[in-house]
């Protein structure tokens, strides 16, 4: 098992890397995929280190930056992810209306969108 400050160590290097893309004009764009997971990451990061409100509104980013109107692209993977942990930070409340909401509501049809883009 990580020592927390394992995971503390890993947080901070994955803000240093998603400043150092942000800052540097086009290439979120370019490098859309690799933004993504380290944002996935630095949510899960986020929820070891019980952060937790920091961890749902980077949940929330991702989740938000899918478009079902769009073509579907690789980094929606992490979105349904991240999906998947506010779904289990929000249900460890004991609030399971929105956690059922966000799993059928979104997590489902974008798995579906992803499978038929990228599978067939």
């Amino acid at each position: 098992m990580y020592a927390r400050g394992h995971f503390k160590q890993a947080y901070e290097r994955v803000l240093a890397t998603l400043t150092q893309l942000e800052s540097t004009e086009g290439s979120v764009d370019l490098y859309a995929t690799h933004y993504y997971k380290l944002q996935y990451k630095k949510a899960k990061l986020e929820r070891k280190l019980r952060l937790l409100t920091k961890a749902e509104s980077t949940c929330d980013l991702l989740i938000s930056a899918v478009s079902p109107t769009d073509t579907p692209k690789l980094w929606w993977k992490y979105a349904i992810k991240a999906s998947y942990l506010k779904v289990f930070q929000v249900a460890a409340c004991m609030e399971f209306k929105i956690p059922k909401q966000i799993m059928e509501n979104f997590a489902l049809p974008t798995l579906k969108i992803l499978l038929k883009h990228f599978v067939t």
